[in-house]
């Protein structure tokens, strides 16, 4: 008789969140996790009645779940004898009262929202970059009082495109000052109307883009006994602007490094790397995790990006003015299939790394 590892059973806060669909569509076929309890403000009797002016958005979800009932998000008890964990797809504001309320009552939560990014105690995840953030959430769970349960931020979409490329070579070679200029499509928050962006390009918030630079070097921290401390070898700044392309994000990089390399190094270094989620081959791990492109006029999302739910980082436009000055585009999808993929990027790797309770195995 064969033994069959069984699936950690998945409940998704948040189902009228456009993520949460992709979830439920990615958990289908997980060889990890599959879905438990669907939760969302007011309960519903199934999720099909929930989305009854939209069921069209439903074409893709299997019937059965369609007819699942969607539990109120107050019925936490519930939802810990259906769940073994749960994904955050819920706005900001609802996600701070409801999330630690979960993980208060022993269930580890994987959040997308981006309240608790700050928080020392509380690793912000990139799965290439800083797994090892996650041994902080022993520290988490004896700071709030939680005995089972916790609260792991998976970081912003922006961060992948960013800092996947940079951090080999902050990793191996030093940065001293790492700026960014990025250009986001539609899909992206805060959503800009159609009307608004054809023919145009809006800059997006100064304070957005200092929140993301701090969040990129809480990214880059290390670990202490007080939680993450920020990155204090690096300095970071971004400007952001929303570009009429439905979805994707490319950015230019400018680097300043600590030592001379040639081009030939930087791209070896892009070509070797590879992060836990590639080392383990997980589910959903791209490989290569960053892709270069030696076309003058690429990355292009219309030509590069090859499925909405693609992780890799594609890199071109290498040039370097001198030694210690690195300049090159990048591009990731940006997209709500690739932020479903990335959060069950992050479970597995939390399972692989022991974050997440361990199902005894079962026999067929």
């Amino acid at each position: 008789m064969a033994s069959v590892r069984p699936r950690l059973r998945v409940g998704i806060l948040g189902v009228m969140n456009p993520l949460a669909r992709e979830l439920i569509r990615s958990l289908a076929q997980h060889p990890f996790f599959c879905l438990g309890s669907l939760v969302e403000f007011g309960g519903s009797e199934s999720l099909a009645v929930l989305y009854a002016n939209q069921l069209s958005l439903l074409d893709t979800i299997d019937k059965g779940i369609r007819s699942q009932r969607v539990q109120r998000i107050e019925k936490i008890r519930v939802v810990q004898e259906e769940c073994d964990l749960v994904f955050s797809t819920m706005e900001t504001k609802s996600a701070a009262l409801w999330e630690p309320a979960y993980a208060k009552h022993g269930l580890p939560v994987l959040s997308a929202a981006a309240n608790f990014r700050r928080e020392p105690d509380i690793p912000v995840i990139c799965p290439e970059i800083n797994p090892h953030h996650l041994d902080i959430l022993s520290l988490q769970k004896k700071k709030r009082g939680y005995a089972t349960g916790f609260v792991c931020a998976l970081a912003s979409q922006i961060v992948r495109a960013s800092l996947l490329p940079i951090f080999p070579l902050y990793r191996d070679s030093g940065l001293v000052e790492a700026n960014f200029t990025a250009m986001i499509g539609m899909q992206s928050q805060p959503y800009i109307s159609g009307m608004d962006i054809i023919n145009n390009l809006i800059p997006m918030s100064l304070g957005l883009g200092n929140d993301y630079a701090l969040e990129f070097l809480r990214v880059f921290g290390q670990p202490t006994r007080d939680g993450i401390a920020l990155a204090n070898d690096i300095k970071m700044n971004l400007s952001l602007w929303q570009v009429p392309i439905q979805s994707g994000m490319v950015l230019d990089h400018h680097l300043h490094l600590n030592g001379s390399v040639t081009r030939m190094e930087v791209e070896e270094c892009w070509s070797e790397f590879k992060g836990q989620p590639q080392v383990l081959q997980l589910p959903f791990s791209p490989n290569p995790v960053l892709n270069q492109i030696r076309f003058p006029d690429r990355p292009q999302p219309a030509l590069d990006l090859h499925s909405t739910g693609d992780l890799s980082v594609y890199l071109g436009q290498t040039r370097m003015p001198d030694p210690k000055t690195l300049r090159f585009a990048s591009l990731a999808s940006g997209s709500n299939e690739s932020r479903a993929s990335e959060l069950l990027l992050l479970a597995s790797l939390m399972l692989a790394r022991g974050c997440l309770p361990e199902p005894e195995d079962v026999r067929l």
